[in-house]
């Protein structure tokens, strides 16, 4: 079926596709989703971190998932999940940014607060939807190489970067 969506003035990409959609002037157009489905739209630099579980505390996995056009800046807040211990400072900050020229870059700097709440070492996803099969990445870890694994899927066009972090040092 096809869904009305009202997009504002700017850049746009399908939050599930890729698919980039821009205008000079807000605009209407017809999208093709499941019954289930939702049409969702990030826009340009958006930086988008997702659990891949539900669960109240951190968990072991985070993808974060970027969108090219435009420089943003974004800071993930987690704390115990319950309780007030957040008031007395009891929360971790983790601050991310995407550079856009071009060498595009983007940045997950290490976790700053209480960082017992955090796992010991945590698997990110980063996804970058809406890129180019061929964008070249490197993945550093305190400004040195790390090993990842890199692949891209053509259906989201999305090139997918893997790595585990130790994430209280």
């Amino acid at each position: 079926t096809f869904k009305e969506v009202w997009l504002p003035r700017g850049q746009w990409f399908d939050f599930f596709t890729g698919t980039h959609y821009g205008s000079k002037t807000e605009r209407t157009l017809s999208v093709s989703r499941n019954l289930e489905e939702y049409p969702v739209f990030a826009k340009a630099g958006a930086i988008v971190p997702m659990q891949t579980e539900y669960r109240l505390e951190a968990g072991n996995d985070l993808k974060v998932i970027v969108f090219p056009g435009k420089e943003n800046k974004f800071v993930l807040y987690e704390d115990a999940g319950e309780g007030n211990a957040f008031e007395q400072g009891e929360f971790v900050r983790t601050e991310m940014s995407l550079e856009w020229s071009e060498i595009p870059s983007c940045t997950i700097k290490a976790a700053k607060g209480a960082l017992d709440l955090l796992p010991q070492k945590r698997n990110y996803q980063v996804v970058f939807r809406g890129f180019y099969k061929d964008v070249t990445i490197k993945t550093l870890v305190d400004g040195k190489e790390q090993d990842a694994t890199v692949t891209y899927d053509s259906e989201t066009l999305s090139s997918i970067v893997t790595v585990n972090v130790n994430t209280t040092s």
